[in-house]
């Protein structure tokens, strides 16, 4: 994916006003940035003036249960009676009656009510808690190597490899995620972009409003987005850079500097 970067801030007046909320935000892609303007920057204000602070990392049970109520009550609005049809509509015959129900009632804005992340997060997580494929338990050795076959046949392309295996998108890519990833020692550079990625993360996350900027320890824990920093890492899963992070010997020895 290619990212366009802001060289000033006076490009894009609501860009100042996003990074308030998303720190480092302008080193977004544009769509990317154009969709938190466009859906959800005036989502954020109102959490902001609730005293509610922006999510990030696992979705706790409280917001999957408030996703599904959103859920079913879009569903009561628009008379469409299986989840499935809203997250996957072109799998359905009558998917340009849906798209057109979607659009009509706000589909990306109804499903995000009560829930402070970005939408298009929101709606990710939807795709996976709807998804009657994503629960069918563990791959098999025979799975693994269909896997890795369909991945050098199609790469990327989740949904195709769904169709032909019967597990849903989400579940492959994460287990392919998991077989592809580097294992063993950690290289000096593997260590440095973690350590860059987490700076940033948590650059953002500093309080600087009594002097000097100061992170809260359970910051450097809690809602860390893994799977960003697994991006920033590339050669590592997001659960291996997790692991890696809360390893006493590695905290000592080089969180410290940070």
């Amino acid at each position: 994916m290619i990212s366009v970067y802001f060289h000033s801030l006076e490009d894009w007046p609501e860009l100042e006003e996003l990074k308030q909320f998303i720190p480092n935000v302008e080193f977004k892609p544009v769509l990317e940035i154009q969709k938190l303007i466009t859906y959800d920057l005036q989502r954020f204000k109102e959490f902001r003036s609730k005293g509610i602070e922006l999510r990030s990392g696992r979705y706790s049970e409280e917001e999957n249960e408030q996703l599904k109520t959103n859920v079913d009550d879009f569903m009561a609005l628009t008379g469409i009676s299986n989840p499935c049809k809203l997250f996957y509509p072109m799998h359905y015959e009558e998917k340009e009656e849906i798209m057109k129900l979607n659009n009509q009632h706000k589909f990306h804005k109804k499903i995000a009510e009560g829930i402070p992340r970005p939408w298009h997060n929101i709606y990710l997580r939807g795709r996976k808690l709807f998804d009657r494929k994503n629960y069918k338990g563990r791959f098999t050795e025979d799975e693994l190597h269909s896997l890795k076959t369909l991945h050098t046949l199609h790469g990327n392309s989740w949904s195709k490899i769904s169709e032909l295996t019967g597990r849903s998108s989400a579940a492959l890519e994460k287990r392919f995620s998991h077989i592809s990833k580097k294992a063993g020692r950690w290289t000096k550079r593997e260590l440095k972009r973690l350590m860059d990625a987490m700076q940033d993360h948590l650059t953002g996350q500093a309080d600087t409003s009594d002097g000097p900027a100061t992170i809260r320890k359970d910051k450097m824990y809690r809602e860390v987005p893994w799977k960003a920093v697994s991006e920033r890492v590339k050669t590592r899963h997001w659960s291996q850079c997790r692991t890696k992070w809360y390893v006493p010997t590695f905290c000592d020895s080089c969180k410290k500097k940070m």
